[in-house]
């Protein structure tokens, strides 16, 4: 029959002074060992790999998210407004003074037939002075101021100064074509000059 250490119930060889598992002293006195069941022992249950992560991660407060992406964009934002609002007020833009600032330039239109084709020069300027010149048959054409121009209950209003000159004072309704570089004029629902932008 085998024979066990008393104190850990390991399996003991044949005159063994020594318990080679605990290392005990095996006492003989002359008398044989007791003989007795191994010990039985649960076997220890081995934590799994998910359990032991989470026992051993320590949880750490979450830094606040920074604010600054947010602010930045706000403020692009802003300049882009404000860089596109004063393109549109500039003189010229589509915004500034309304219709106004789309007649300042000089125009010109060719009227009557071969061989007797006239051009008439127009300059709406920025002061609100008008300039006026025909040019007959090619013999070349200058400008001079005649009158004043303005926008006046949504039409053309033009005041002339000089007498007995081919303009007319008076309204004329008008339309743009052609990304504005067509003005159409019309005085009492009758066509009256179309002037092209130069």
């Amino acid at each position: 029959m085998a024979k066990f250490c008393e104190k850990c119930g390991a399996p003991l060889k044949e005159g063994a002074k020594f318990c080679t598992s605990c290392g005990a002293k095996i006492e003989q006195h002359g008398q044989p060992m007791a003989e007795q069941e191994p010990i039985q022992t649960q076997p220890v249950q081995q934590p799994t790999q998910t359990s032991r992560v989470m026992s051993t991660t320590p949880t750490y407060p979450q830094p606040k998210k920074s604010k600054a992406p947010l602010l930045i964009g706000l403020i692009i934002a802003v300049v882009v407004v404000i860089v596109i609002a004063a393109l549109l007020m500039q003189p010229g833009g589509i915004m500034a003074g309304g219709d106004e600032s789309k007649f300042i330039g000089t125009w010109e239109a060719e009227v009557g037939y071969d061989p007797y084709v006239y051009t008439y020069t127009w300059v709406f300027n920025s002061d609100k002075t008008l300039e006026w010149g025909m040019d007959m048959g090619g013999l070349g054409s200058s400008t001079a101021k005649i009158g004043t121009w303005k926008i006046e209950s949504g039409k053309l209003a033009i005041t002339v100064d000089l007498v007995g000159h081919d303009l007319d004072t008076g309204s004329y309704d008008y339309s743009f074509s052609n990304s504005y570089n067509i003005l159409s004029l019309e005085q009492n629902n009758v066509p009256y000059m179309t002037l092209i932008k130069q």
